[in-house]
């Protein structure tokens, strides 16, 4: 369960978020590869050793919040205590599209997964994340945890994600697409 949050850890994200931004803006300005740490943390208003303290690399700057939430996934799919985990899971990862969706910092960083390689892959990454603890709930919440109930678990979480991946980014690239409501109509397939 999530801590409440201090000035420390307000302040903690705020810094964060702040570098975030200014490698989203700078890898659209000036370019991933011409983007240096410090020009990220001249631009947040910190030191190189501050970014540091926050991200291991400019690529993970690009996702501030990733650990954050796939702890929030975790931790809503364990306090579901209906016979079904489908619907809390449709609704769940609805709800990260619409937020992701909300996002100009987001959306920025969607237009740039097809020309940064590196963010791309470490969103496919981040993604395994997520796909785990969805694998990882469904499988408990199975009858028998046979191999095919894993089977059906890493079906079901790879295609949610994949859905998910699709919408955010046909929306980064056409902004009157609208990435929940096609995100919840493809998830009502899922059985």
């Amino acid at each position: 369960m999530s801590r409440p949050t201090n000035q420390r850890d307000a302040q903690k994200r705020a810094t964060r978020g702040a570098l975030a931004e200014a490698a989203i803006d700078l890898f659209t300005t000036k370019g991933f590869d011409e983007t240096r740490v410090e020009d990220i943390a001249a631009a947040a208003g910190v030191t190189a050793r501050t970014f540091f303290l926050h991200f291991g690399s400019k690529e993970a700057a690009a996702f501030p919040d990733h650990d954050e939430r796939v702890e929030a996934l975790a931790e809503a799919l364990a306090s579901d205590e209906s016979e079904d985990p489908l619907p809390l899971l449709r609704s769940l990862i609805v709800l990260g599209v619409s937020a992701t969706s909300g996002s100009r910092i987001r959306a920025k960083r969607y237009r740039l997964f097809n020309d940064i390689e590196a963010l791309r892959h470490r969103d496919v990454l981040g993604d395994l994340a997520y796909e785990r603890v969805i694998v990882d709930h469904l499988v408990a919440r199975s009858s028998g945890r046979s191999a095919t109930d894993e089977f059906r678990a890493r079906a079901l979480a790879v295609t949610a994600m994949g859905i998910a991946r699709s919408a955010l980014t046909t929306w980064a690239h056409d902004p009157s697409f609208d990435p929940g409501d096609a995100t919840a109509g493809a998830l009502e397939e899922l059985r």
